[in-house]
């Protein structure tokens, strides 16, 4: 059987929807590049409090057939809702002919789903862990319900994968025993082409992120900057640095915190935007600051290196303990150590060799994970439990 002829079966408990069409865009990814190589089908379910019938999409997105069933819920029963459920799974299952192989993304909360689908189908699941709810402070929250989905769950898994050696050594307590191999997020390289640095009177800087503040820590990103464009005025009296907020989500809250503090000038906010458009905001700002909490990962990270851009950053992803030549770590929750920083980088006091950026990202453009991806899937092609 040749690679086109394998059918892969994509699930994930985050994935791009009608209700939220960025919910998981990145695990969307995933089923677009293994639709270069083999046949790939998504299933999905999504409860819709406006419906009271079941309804059924199914189309083919960049070559990916995309089986999504919307369901009514009970907010009031949980039994019902977790029956709707099941029945929108069993329909989504239904139409759906053999599957070589099932690849899943994010054990919760739809583990036993994917549990479910192993068993129709009567193929090997492998699991690519993208999820921040490992880490120390999520871990412990756990509740007896999530850790026995996980529990029950890993018992069907051929094989364990995190995006990232964080994630990994945060999964280890919940699977101590469990060989986890490495498999990263990726980048599509031809929108992340090294840039041409022209010297430039403004020094501009980018943040892309949703703004959560539970996970990105805006707050961190415009008080370290409001100090720096302070710091900068009282300096010189003038300011010479701007930054560029993109985020999916919702800007106004910090629209409104800018034209508060007198930063409107300074900053700006777009988005949504495309990977293409990604691609062009980095392509011209100087700088990519981060001031998240906890990433697995940090794709925008990784999207900045490829262009040669160099990152501010808290200790995150795949920016913790970063080597110097790639940008500068700095403190969580430290406004000040993170002026301090951009002040630096604005007056040139850090320099960077773009290609030498470029050149570490480029283990995670897209071929390079496709080939690890197929390294994996032809271990358990033809495996029947």
């Amino acid at each position: 059987m040749t690679e086109q002829n394998r059918h892969i079966l994509l699930m994930s408990s985050w994935f791009p929807n009608r209700l939220d069409p960025f919910a998981g865009n990145f695990i969307q990814r995933f089923g677009v590049l293994l639709a270069q190589d083999y046949q790939v089908t998504v299933i999905h379910t999504m409860g819709d409090k406006h419906l009271s019938k079941y309804e059924i999409s199914d189309t083919v997105i960049d070559g990916v057939r995309t089986i999504i069933v919307y369901h009514p819920i009970s907010i009031k029963n949980k039994f019902k809702h977790w029956w709707k459920q099941r029945k929108a799974l069993r329909t989504a299952l239904a139409l759906v002919e053999d599957v070589d192989l099932l690849f899943a993304h994010v054990l919760l909360p739809r583990g036993l789903q994917f549990v479910k689908a192993k068993k129709y189908f009567n193929c090997p699941m492998l699991v690519l862990e993208h999820a921040s709810y490992y880490r120390p402070a999520m871990r412990k929250r756990l509740t007896s319900v999530q850790r026995t989905i996980m529990k029950r769950t890993s018992v069907y898994i051929k094989r364990l994968m995190a995006v990232s050696e964080v994630l990994k050594k945060d999964m280890r307590p919940i699977f101590p025993t469990t060989q986890i191999d490495i498999i990263p997020e990726f980048v599509q390289l031809e929108h992340f082409q090294l840039k041409i640095t022209l010297a430039k009177e403004k020094k501009k800087f980018l943040h892309i992120s949703t703004l959560d503040p539970l996970t990105k820590n805006p707050m961190l990103l415009c008080e370290g900057f409001k100090l720096a464009v302070e710091n900068a005025i009282k300096e010189s009296g003038t300011c010479d640095i701007s930054l560029t907020v993109v985020s999916d989500q919702n800007t106004e809250k910090w629209q409104e915190w800018a034209k508060e503090q007198g930063l409107s000038n300074y900053i700006s906010f777009v988005g949504p935007a495309t990977w293409e458009e990604i691609g062009a905001y980095v392509q011209a700002h100087d700088t990519l600051i981060l001031t998240s909490v906890y990433e697995t990962f940090s794709i925008v990270i990784v999207e900045a290196w490829l262009t040669g851009t160099p990152v501010i950053s808290t200790s995150v992803g795949v920016a913790s303990e970063m080597p110097a030549f790639l940008g500068q770590n700095v403190d969580q929750d430290n406004a000040v150590d993170l002026a301090k920083t951009i002040t630096a980088f604005s007056k040139g006091e850090y320099t960077f060799d773009p290609a030498a950026i470029r050149e570490h990202a480029i283990q995670f453009t897209d071929q390079r994970v496709l080939s690890q991806l197929k390294e994996q899937f032809e271990r358990y092609f033809d495996i029947h439990d």
